[in-house]
């Protein structure tokens, strides 16, 4: 479900039960765990609520917030039952294919298992429905959630970015950090974010930059021409974060400039406006940023978003995930005349508004890059399957349909697998992973 739609809620709910006599709420972030033990004490506020992090043991509550940091190590882990809770839920389960969560999700056997997320996708393939034993119970998106008007209609900006990303290096599945900065971080490019903040922004707003130093001179520089701003990382130099989140609903500050915060598990409904000013690899995290100010505050609120686009492959990320697109050619270029012509569907209220130049951006990048993974048999034996007294199977299909789930047979193995092909951002080559008792991972 889409941020703001109210999971917490949802796990709250279906967990008050006399059949659930102990609950476990597994998070990573303690905001997170905050959050959520009051939403469940206004649904149980008789209950036994106890935390389980930072120093805190809990561990013998009713309904047990944890830390996955604290939990997922194998010292307090075994201090638990297998049996000991009834209901576990997992927030941000985009995360569970880490080590630390599919311990946990390993160690206990309860009634019932509810995994929850704004974004089931994974880039490198893990495979989350597996851990739930392929039970996807309900998807609601961002656009449902504005057509049953539980989120607030957004009005999209795509604006050309002036920066030269083919110059920048590229480290394995980021840009060089160092070289980024010095190519954002500069007086041309923050002239025009603040010609386009003043364009299209509202008053309260949150702007996501590339490193510490970027956000600190984008704090200073909006300052210097008259606005309130700070920048809030982990660094030395960052504003205090909480106080910087007040003063933004007080509208004692009119931007914040972000570092990896915010991403998840902060609730900002007065926030208006959202700005990217970084490249984002990863689509799940450009929707988290996306969705920030989606949360209701008032009948008239609309978030307005503007986002740069430049001449690298990963800016491709961001009509796709948008309009929820596979990863095909055709029809990335059939969006991109549709746009073009203003022809596009949206859920009532919304825009999505690309500058001419933005669009021809896309366009070259699209036609540059042909298509996504082009069709091709693979047979290979595994040398990393893991089935304990099983043979290594060998593996013959023809990959036709990147980023979605089919079947194949596999002969003298399982006659029925689910797979799954994730096109590399690096450069050509594909991932195949298949699903047996262990995940097989083969590359073309």
């Amino acid at each position: 479900m889409a941020t703001g739609l109210g999971k917490t809620w949802l796990s709250a709910f279906d967990s008050n039960r006399p059949e659930y006599r102990r609950i476990l709420f597994v998070a990573h972030r303690e905001e997170i765990l905050a959050q959520a033990m009051r939403s469940f004490r206004r649904i149980r506020p008789n209950a036994h609520m106890g935390h389980y992090g930072g120093g805190i043991r809990e561990g013998d509550a009713d309904i047990l917030f944890a830390s996955i940091q604290t939990l997922g190590r194998a010292n307090h882990l075994g201090q638990f039952n297998p049996t000991a809770f009834d209901y576990i839920v997992v927030d941000e389960f985009h995360h569970a294919w880490a080590k630390s969560y599919r311990r946990v999700i390993r160690h206990f056997q309860p009634a019932f298992l509810l995994g929850m997320t704004a974004t089931p996708e994974r880039a490198d393939g893990g495979d989350l429905l597996g851990l739930c034993q392929e039970n996807l119970v309900y998807r609601q998106d961002i656009a449902d959630g504005i057509r049953l008007g539980l989120l607030c209609p957004f009005h999209y900006f795509g604006v050309p970015d002036d920066v030269d990303y083919s110059n920048i290096p590229w480290r394995s599945t980021h840009f060089d950090e160092e070289a980024l900065t010095k190519a954002v971080a500069t007086q041309r490019r923050a002239q025009n974010a603040l010609g386009q903040y003043r364009k299209h922004g509202g008053s309260r707003t949150l702007a996501f930059c590339v490193s510490q130093r970027h956000a600190d001179f984008m704090a200073e520089y909006f300052r210097n021409n008259g606005l309130k701003s700070v920048a809030v990382h982990s660094g030395q130099s960052s504003a205090p974060r909480a106080v910087s989140l007040e003063h933004l609903r007080q509208r004692k500050i009119d931007v914040i400039f972000a570092v990896d915060m915010f991403n998840e598990g902060v609730d900002l409904p007065e926030l208006d406006t959202v700005m990217m000013l970084r490249p984002t690899e990863s689509p799940v995290i450009w929707i988290q940023q996306f969705g920030r100010g989606l949360r209701l505050s008032g009948n008239d609120k609309t978030l307005k978003v503007i986002d740069y686009i430049g001449n690298h492959r990963v800016f491709l990320i961001k009509p796709r995930t948008l309009f929820r697109l596979g990863s095909g050619r055709e029809e990335l270029l059939f969006l991109l005349k549709k746009l073009r012509s203003g022809n596009v569907e949206l859920p009532p209220g919304c825009a999505v508004i690309y500058e001419l130049e933005a669009i021809d951006i896309l366009k070259e990048l699209v036609q540059r890059a042909g298509p996504a993974i082009r069709s091709s048999t693979i047979t290979r034996s595994s040398r990393r399957y893991t089935g304990r007294g099983q043979p290594s199977p060998k593996l013959s299909t023809t990959a036709t349909r990147p980023g979605r789930y089919e079947r194949i047979t596999v002969p003298g193995g399982d006659s029925w697998i689910p797979w799954v092909i994730y096109p590399s951002r690096s450069g050509g080559r594909s991932r195949l992973h298949v699903n047996f008792s262990s995940i097989w991972k083969l590359r073309r």
